[in-house]
């Protein structure tokens, strides 16, 4: 049974317009929404998150959409 997790991003902060263009960018290579956040969560179980591991998820998907970024610029 699936369970449907929805959210928006709005174009007025710059980091998540800056997602956004990440997302397109995925796409744009074939990747779906789906595959992009269970790949993206799925790497960080190891880690065990915690309410203080937040911080370290955000540097880590910071430097994840960086990376694409510049993948994308190219």
């Amino acid at each position: 049974m699936s369970k449907v997790y929805s959210f928006r991003l709005d174009d007025n902060n710059p980091r998540e317009a800056q997602a956004r263009e990440v997302l397109k960018a995925w796409a744009i290579k074939g990747y779906s929404l789906r595959q992009i956040i269970v790949d993206v969560v799925l790497s960080q179980s190891a880690e065990n998150v915690s309410i203080h591991g937040v911080d370290k998820l955000i540097e880590k998907l910071e430097l994840l959409l960086e990376k694409f970024d510049k993948t994308c610029s190219t």
